[in-house]
């Protein structure tokens, strides 16, 4: 396991997030491609539009961040990494070799639940959970998540993909 400093280029870059150079205006290219227009989440086909919703918007959405940290992790097939956060959103986007098959990108994040409290909706582990309990999720490119009730203090990353991934993660309060 590799841990990269934040002072290397973002993956958040406008270069890595400008997915729409050579993609609307063709017609050639076979990709699908989810993006916000106006706003509205849409899913294209080069220059056809497969499906659009105006009721997702996203134009009354914000999140308020007092911190945030990022992180680029870079985990062998089969590698297994924990990162402790402290946050209510977070948002990871793996990147993979140019030749790695789609079918076989797979990332395993593990999201540690938080402790329960006295009130909360029953069955709910008060304290602290020992063993920690993870709730899984499986992903190829990109996993957000927002909301303080699901995050406790740990990630887990499990790499179950043949390939090397350097999963670049921004997680904030």
């Amino acid at each position: 396991m590799t841990t990269v400093s934040s002072s290397l280029p973002s993956q958040f870059s406008q270069q890595t997030l400008d997915l729409q150079k050579d993609f609307c205006c063709n017609g050639k290219d076979s990709r699908k491609l989810v993006r916000w227009v106006t706003n509205s989440p849409g899913v294209y086909l080069g220059n056809k539009t497969l499906f659009s919703a105006s009721d997702l918007s996203l134009s009354n959405w914000y999140q308020e961040v007092i911190d945030y940290q990022y992180v680029t992790i870079l985990l062998d097939p089969g590698e297994v990494n924990e990162v402790v956060i402290d946050a209510k959103y977070i948002f990871a986007k793996a990147v993979w070799a140019t030749d790695a098959l789609e079918s076989l990108k797979n990332i395993e994040i593990g999201i540690n639940e938080q402790q329960g409290v006295v009130g909360m909706t029953i069955p709910f582990f008060i304290g602290v959970p020992e063993p920690p309990i993870y709730d899984y999720h499986l992903f190829n490119d990109l996993f957000s998540i927002n909301t303080s009730s699901k995050i406790g203090s740990k990630i887990r990353f499990n790499n179950v993909s043949p390939y090397i991934v350097a999963i670049s993660m921004l997680h904030a309060k």
